[in-house]
């Protein structure tokens, strides 16, 4: 998967201090949200990024944070999905964000096409006024398209990742990830001062197991920790276990720099289940998450 360019669109920004999110494969539909309610309350996010689940005219499922590109889904079919969403509000966790695709999956959104332009506006509408509807902080738009945009190289075109480690060829592993979150910041504020009349805000994103080709057999039998790693806290040729101490520290640091939010991504590990062999989830990097969020401050009293 290549790392996704996120924009988070915020329609109700909170001003006392940094919000952290959960994203994930585990990523939650509406339904899921009054699932795992009382285990999301518990957990250190104050919101996750989810999606809709929705049912065709003919009763077929689909995915409207997938399917968004592709065709103008009737406000009557997002209706139910809305309407789950209010019985699963939550007093605590009032920063969910909902998911919203700008490319189709199976390639990127032609620029030209006009039509392709009115379904996605038409969509972006409507997930707005039920983000609005439902009492969301706003929405995430994942511009990533999932499919190879340079066939030559199989790879993204632009990775500010990437661009950090060329550019600090000297500086050690553990530096990489401060510094791109502060040449993030030097952009951002290079943008404020060359125009004023946009509100432009900085949110980080954090992946927790970068690296790992498949679900981590030894945990779910011993449960040892997973062989997770970090291409910017390790070298390529060292793709070892990621520290969870260097995680937390990621992860305090991303929460010190932010306008707004920071949002923990995950594949293998799995927050959204009770089943403790599924979660995958070793409790060390857990702690490292509530350690960061307990350093950046307590949430505000009235999220």
């Amino acid at each position: 998967m290549l790392r996704a360019v996120l924009l988070l669109v915020t329609l109700a920004l909170a001003g006392c201090g940094p919000r952290l999110l959960q994203w994930g494969w585990d990523e939650p539909d509406q339904r899921d949200l009054l699932r795992y309610r009382s285990l999301m309350e518990r957990s250190p996010f104050d919101g996750v990024i989810l999606r809709l689940s929705t049912l065709d005219a003919t009763g077929r499922p689909d995915n409207f944070s997938w399917e968004a590109a592709t065709r103008l889904f009737p406000r009557e079919e997002l209706a139910p999905a809305v309407a789950d969403l209010k019985a699963a509000a939550s007093s605590r966790l009032r920063h969910h964000f909902l998911r919203v695709n700008l490319n189709p999956a199976d390639g990127p959104f032609d620029f030209f096409d006009d039509a392709a332009w009115a379904t996605l506006t038409g969509n972006l509408v409507a997930a707005a006024q039920a983000a609005r509807e439902a009492d969301l902080a706003g929405l995430l738009l994942d511009p990533e398209a999932y499919s190879d945009p340079d066939p030559g190289t199989g790879r993204a075109r632009y990775n500010v990742f990437d661009y950090a480690r060329r550019a600090l060829p000297d500086r050690p592993f553990s530096a990489y990830r401060e510094e791109a979150f502060r040449r993030g910041v030097a952009v951002v504020q290079a943008l404020r001062g060359a125009h004023p009349e946009i509100t432009l805000l900085l949110a980080f994103g954090l992946w927790m197991d970068y690296g790992p080709t498949g679900p981590c057999a030894r945990f779910g039998v011993a449960g040892q920790p997973c062989p997770w790693y970090d291409s910017l806290l390790h070298p390529e040729s060292r793709q070892e276990q990621l520290d969870p101490g260097r995680f937390r520290e990621a992860v305090a640091a991303a929460l010190a720099l932010t306008d707004g939010y920071v949002w923990i991504y995950a594949e293998q590990a799995r927050w959204w289940t009770t089943d403790p062999r599924e979660a995958n989830l070793p409790e060390a990097y857990a702690e490292a998450v509530r350690a960061a969020r307990r350093a950046a401050g307590a949430a505000c009293r009235e999220n």
